[in-house]
């Protein structure tokens, strides 16, 4: 068996054990993407924009 023919075939063997997994749910360890519309979930966000916002129109 040459080695191109094991890799082969270790590579189908995780395809056809990976079709098996259930698929993933709310506890997999991946976050969701984030949605850029909504903003952060940190209380001090709006304060460190509004600061950002002050800074920049004083340095222009």
């Amino acid at each position: 068996m040459t080695p191109s023919t094991d890799l082969h075939r270790t590579i189908q063997h995780a395809l056809a054990t990976q079709a098996q997994r259930p698929p993933r749910t709310i506890g997999c360890s991946v976050p969701p993407a984030p949605d850029w519309n909504d903003p952060p979930h940190d209380p001090d966000w709006a304060v460190r924009e509004i600061v950002d916002d002050m800074l920049f129109e004083t340095i222009r």
